[in-house]
């Protein structure tokens, strides 16, 4: 109806001709229109006005259809306004192609639910590349530390394992023989029954003790992995000047945009080295 120009009162002729028996349309230039032939439906205000709209919004899909289709969101689920704690939408400066990240609280809920707040996507990039460069040798020195630590403690519970097996062997062979030398009238019956329940206690005693040190080392061989990544992930946003998705995944648990632009960003790794200097 607001595409029709007989809704507003005028005939339109000459839409479409027949060229070797089929029908063609005719470009809207070369229709015959002759105004005000009968009542209208549409106003002819409306009308016009629609067709403005329509104008701007054929021009504004071919402005993004010729700066391409939207490149990857890299800090998807990870950016969030400081003011109000909503998510941040991404969106496209279509006339100069830039990326930013804009509060939409006050229109999505109510006007005083927040204020405008909105960042650069190529900020955002710019400060994690430089708070890395800026904090890189205390990260790498955290790390070494990290595995130092992780390495003298893994021996230590080696060492310790391996003492412990001993011992679970001698005091099962104990536990074994403890029938033999009641039978043989080595030691009495009720000696037989506290020697092997002592016996029983130290192997459980020494059994949970095993168990303690293995699931420790499960848990610090993952924290160790997870270090390595972070370590490698580091290494190479300082060797390329360049974030991935990858890269930020393993990274960035969150970033808070506040009214000023300024931001505030949570590094994953600051609870992997402890505590939060690069954070």
């Amino acid at each position: 109806m607001l595409t029709d120009r007989m809704y507003i009162g005028d005939m339109v002729q000459g839409r479409s001709q027949r060229v070797n028996h089929r029908e063609v349309l005719v470009p809207a230039d070369k229709w015959v229109i002759v105004p005000n032939t009968h009542e209208s439906v549409v106003s002819r205000d409306i009308f016009e006005a629609v067709q403005k709209i329509r104008q701007q919004v054929s021009k504004l899909h071919a402005e993004n259809k010729d700066m391409g289709a939207y490149s990857l969101n890299l800090f998807k689920g990870k950016v969030f306004c400081a003011k109000c704690g909503h998510l941040m939408h991404r969106n496209r400066q279509n006339k100069d192609g830039i990326y930013w990240f804009r509060c939409e609280s006050k229109w999505k809920f109510t006007k005083d639910s927040c204020t405008v707040v909105s960042v650069k996507e190529a900020d955002l990039k710019t400060e994690i590349i430089a708070i890395l460069h800026k904090h890189a040798e205390l990260i790498f020195g955290k790390f070494i530390s990290f595995e130092r630590e992780t390495n003298d403690i893994d021996t230590a519970d080696d060492s310790e394992l391996r003492e412990i097996n001993s011992k679970l062997d001698k005091d099962g062979r104990m536990l074994r023989s403890l029938y033999e030398s009641m039978v043989s009238g080595v030691i009495t019956r009720d000696e037989f029954i506290q020697m092997k329940a002592d016996y029983e206690t130290k192997i459980a005693d020494l059994s949970r003790r095993a168990d303690e040190i293995r699931n420790a080392k499960r848990k610090m061989e993952s924290k160790k992995e997870e270090c390595i990544e972070l370590a490698e992930a580091v290494s190479s946003v300082i060797a390329n000047d360049r974030l991935t998705e990858e890269i930020i995944d393993k990274l960035v648990e969150k970033v808070l945009v506040n009214p000023d632009k300024s931001i505030k960003i949570y590094f994953k790794f600051a609870d992997v080295f402890g505590g939060d200097e690069v954070a």
